[in-house]
């Protein structure tokens, strides 16, 4: 504002100090007074170039209405010189139209041009913040193959510029790069197993697509990598449940062919021990069914790895424990002339 002010206080001056040399200047000194409207221009251009139309249209009426009385006085009648000198003055008001139109032309294209920087700015702004907010990692290249911009999450799932540098250097990235900058492809798909930064295992989904303009130009490509490495631990774990249903399905079937022969050998043996006298026959009755419940907690174990249920825990007689193992063992330790002394508590 301070300086608009400024601005009209000079045109003013200028138009009040030429107009000033022309009504104290002598008025056969015909050569100085075409010299002086001459310097009219100076504050028509001045007011075009800072106030664009409206200011040259202005300052060029005021330059015709100051300069016209001068005219009448000094020719005194109306006659070609004087009619010369009034279309000469008009000129005053063509040239500040015509200065202060291409200087109003000129700040439109300026305030358009701005006006559209502004908004690709803010258009580059909003496409950084989107890049930047995906979960997908996406890396911009040249049409030299040259990486130009990564997102956040490039930088979470690879680390450090040097990993960066070290991922882009293999031969597959580099292959599918080419590919699309040379025409070839025009996506590339890439599946890789990749050692992330900290030696973990990386499954990455890679994808690649040539960066056109407007005009169709390709003027690079773009690398868009998912990480899908959650996805496939997921997979790892449903297929070790599907196995681990396989093998209950299997052990169902192994307990239920297993289990019958078992019971029926029970039975037989149940039975004998009853019609038989001989303690020692009796005794090795006793083992059979011992070991046929043994081999029955086997397959129930067998059963419970496969369809895991909930712990039991409960209290047990380790006098009870010791004695049917004793009675197990006791007979084979005879037989290898092995004595064992063991009574249980009272």
């Amino acid at each position: 504002m301070k300086e608009n002010t400024r601005w009209n206080y000079l045109i003013i001056f200028l138009l009040l100090f030429i107009t000033g040399l022309h009504y104290f200047t002598q008025s056969n000194l015909w050569v100085l007074h075409d010299f002086y409207r001459r310097l009219y221009y100076i504050p028509i251009i001045l007011a075009a170039f800072k106030f664009r139309i409206q200011g040259g249209f202005a300052v060029s009426i005021a330059v015709f209405l100051l300069y016209i009385p001068h005219m009448i006085i000094y020719f005194g009648v109306f006659n070609i010189e004087l009619f010369n000198q009034l279309l000469e003055s008009v000129m005053f008001v063509v040239v500040g139209l015509i200065t202060g139109y291409l200087v109003e032309q000129d700040y439109r294209r300026g305030k358009e041009l701005e006006y559209q920087i502004i908004k690709l700015t803010n258009l580059e702004n909003y496409t950084n913040n989107i890049l930047q907010s995906i979960d997908s990692g996406v890396m911009a290249f040249d049409i030299n193959g040259q990486l130009r911009s990564v997102n956040r999450q490039i930088i979470k799932v690879l680390g450090t510029k040097s990993e960066i540098t070290k991922f882009i250097e293999q031969e597959t990235i580099i292959e599918g790069i080419n590919k699309i900058i040379k025409g070839t492809e025009t996506v590339v798909k890439i599946n890789l197993n990749y050692i992330g930064k900290e030696k973990n295992d990386l499954f990455l989904d890679i994808t690649i697509y040539p960066i056109e303009n407007l005009a169709k130009v390709k003027e690079g490509a773009v690398l868009v990598m998912e990480d899908v490495t959650t996805v496939k631990k997921l997979e790892n774990q449903v297929k070790r449940t599907e196995r681990l249903v396989a093998i209950g399905q299997l052990a169902s079937g192994i307990a239920h062919e297993i289990r019958n022969p078992l019971g029926i050998i029970k039975t037989i043996s149940q039975t004998i021990k009853e019609d038989v006298e001989d303690v020692e026959i009796k005794e090795g009755l006793e083992i059979i069914e011992h070991e046929i419940e043994r081999a029955n907690r086997v397959i129930k174990s067998l059963l419970d790895f496969a369809k895991p249920n909930k712990m039991k825990i409960q209290n047990i007689d380790l006098s009870e424990l010791l004695g049917e193992i004793m009675m197990v063992t006791q007979k084979i330790a005879s037989h290898q002339k092995i004595v064992l002394n063991w009574r249980p508590r009272r």
